[in-house]
């Protein structure tokens, strides 16, 4: 489930970004990792899968293991 889900999410945050893959990236050093983006992001998570993000979680998400990480947490 884990590669599924990493690549789920993988597949999520580099249409956001509009890139191949989100993997190393770091939302720090993105110049198309904005807060629009950000919110795009925690949008597309809790929707595709039935979360509720807190907002302290949802401005922890910097990099595609962090996505990977608080969606487990939470599912």
């Amino acid at each position: 489930m884990e590669a599924s889900l990493r690549n789920d999410i993988d597949a999520i945050l580099s249409s956001i970004l509009k890139l191949d893959t989100a993997e190393g990236l770091n939302r720090h050093q993105c110049d198309t990792w904005d807060s629009m983006a950000q919110v795009a992001l925690v949008s597309a998570l809790e929707g595709e899968f039935d979360l509720a993000l807190s907002l302290d979680d949802a401005m922890q998400l910097n990099t595609l293991d962090d996505c990977v990480e608080l969606v487990n947490r939470y599912l």
